[in-house]
């Protein structure tokens, strides 16, 4: 017999000899002699030990039977469920506490903090993921287009946002969200043009939501952020989105389009800029944001071009974005005047200050000079849904058709060809095969 177990006879023997029997720890009266009342508490207690941890438990009676009969329970259940559930049914305040699911706000929050998007394209993202949850969840704005405008239920927009962004992720998985697609197109109608429209709305704003569950996103998210937990499946997983495609064309004659700026705005020191977003738009293919902020030092109006670059106030869309735009020789001569009588830095005069970064929408500090010059674009044949903009198309259309479709890539400065093509550039020359002349009867036969 070795050492040790002559130790552990002789304690078994002195029990024994003392009276104390040995009972397995599943037995109450294992515990009778290990509950104990110390101090002035009026209720028993017991230390149990399992897998390295020790924790003591108070057993809520001061019977002493009772307190080791419930002793036992809390040991049987330590070996067969382990600590943590034990913990949820006996000390619910020491169990682990469930991560709290991750919010639209918290989710915008860390996407934010990564600082790996731009301040628009966020603002693209976050309108599209509120969007969404916030038509699943039945959440109304005052401001929301269609029946839901102008309810009692409606919230004005900082109760809007502050309600979506407590939304859980959870409400968003994929079946809820082709639900919602589903319900978001048929509130279209059966018209055929109005349904198209809402099918392409509906793909774009799914397309912008689940930009924010990219990869990379997820990646740094997890690795920065764990107390981020994410719904399995993520939102928008294996959702396939598909976009109807309506090339662009061109219904505007830009000789009159120029003409008609030239004698209602260009003279007109009220209308000025106006004009000057017109050719910028018309002649070099410039976006909005690239109109709006555009200022004198990205101008050389002896070289005749215009830099797109990052600036304190812009950041291009993208890396393709950031290019240099040559400037018509007419309208280089005008721009040489234009600075001359300039106010400021930017080139489009606004009373407005830029205030880009600190806005949570859209901003844009020629605003009043857009949504006029829209009107008057409308007036005068521009029909698009996005007048300003359809300039920009015009452009790539007029250049496509004089230099071909690499060079209108070139100045509206896609990062792919097939943007070009699909959404932009429209052949305004009639291309046939040359042979309906034949089919046109000899001018003696007409006479005859």
């Amino acid at each position: 017999m070795t050492q040790v177990n002559k130790q552990n006879a002789n304690q078994m023997q002195t029990k024994e000899a003392a009276g104390v029997r040995r009972f397995a720890k599943t037995d109450y009266r294992h515990w009778l002699e290990r509950v104990d009342m110390p101090g002035r508490c009026l209720t028993f207690g017991v230390h149990l030990s399992y897998r390295g941890r020790r924790m003591r438990f108070s057993l809520e009676t001061a019977n002493k039977d009772a307190a080791a009969k419930k002793a036992a329970r809390l040991y049987l259940s330590l070996v067969a469920k382990g600590w943590d559930e034990t913990l949820k049914q006996f000390r619910p305040e020491k169990a682990p506490k469930p991560p709290s699911p991750t919010t639209v706000g918290l989710l915008l929050t860390a996407v934010q903090n990564l600082a790996e998007v731009r301040v628009s394209t966020l603002r693209a993202y976050s309108q599209a993921i509120r969007t969404i949850a916030s038509d699943v969840a039945a959440i109304r704005s005052k401001h929301a287009r269609g029946k839901s405008k102008g309810r009692a239920d409606s919230l004005n927009t900082e109760e809007w946002r502050r309600a979506v962004d407590a939304l859980s992720l959870d409400l968003l998985s994929p079946a809820t969200v082709a639900d919602w697609r589903r319900r978001y197109i048929e509130r279209a109608g059966d018209a055929p043009d109005a349904r198209r429209r809402a099918e392409n709305s509906a793909s774009a704003l799914i397309r912008n939501a689940r930009s924010l569950f990219s990869k990379r996103t997820l990646r740094t998210l997890l690795e920065t952020m764990p107390e981020i937990v994410l719904p399995d499946p993520l939102p928008f997983s294996g959702m396939e989105v598909s976009q109807k495609v309506q090339s662009y064309k061109s219904r505007v004659d830009p000789t009159a389009l120029v003409n008609a700026g030239l004698a209602e705005l260009a003279g007109n020191p009220a209308k000025l800029e106006q004009f000057k977003i017109l050719m910028l738009g018309l002649l070099c293919g410039l976006r909005k944001a690239e109109v709006d902020t555009l200022q004198w030092r990205q101008v050389d109006v002896v070289g005749g071009t215009i830099s797109i670059e990052t600036t304190e106030h812009f950041q291009p869309k993208s890396h393709e974005s950031e290019a240099t735009v040559a400037l018509d020789e007419g309208l280089a001569e005008m721009m040489k005047e234009w600075k001359k009588k300039a106010t400021g830095p930017f080139v489009i005069e606004s009373q407005q200050k830029p205030n880009y970064h600190k806005r949570k929408n859209a901003y844009y500090r020629a605003n009043v000079h857009f949504r006029r010059l829209a009107v008057w674009l409308k007036a005068h044949g521009v029909d698009g849904r996005k007048p300003i903009h359809q300039l920009r198309k015009e452009c790539g259309s007029i250049i496509a058709t004089s230099s071909g479709i690499l060079a209108a890539k070139s100045v509206l400065r896609h990062s792919t060809i097939d943007i070009t093509a699909k959404f932009y550039a429209d052949h305004k020359k009639r291309v046939t095969t040359g042979l309906g002349s034949l089919l046109v009867p000899p001018t003696s036969a007409l006479e005859s």
